[in-house]
């Protein structure tokens, strides 16, 4: 059995989705690309922020208790 790529041309309609899905991709990339920066400070004296106590903000979080299933062995 021999495999011969010009068996599969790509058409005229396949070209131009694969071109819509890659132009659609590199869109989505530059739109999220922007949102990325870094964050400043708006303080006047930045000895201020520096010194200012910050809180955990997990503070209060307690992780979930995992209560174990009864297992009915009639099901099994």
């Amino acid at each position: 059995m021999n495999y011969d790529p010009l068996d599969h041309l790509p058409t005229t309609r396949q070209l131009i989705a694969a071109w819509i899905v890659c132009l659609g991709i590199a869109g989505l990339l530059g739109v999220t690309g922007r949102g990325w920066g870094v964050a400043t400070a708006a303080a006047t004296d930045p000895t201020e922020v520096a010194t200012a106590p910050a809180r955990c903000p997990m503070a209060g979080v307690r992780l979930p208790e995992f209560v174990p299933l009864p297992v009915d062995h009639a099901r099994i």
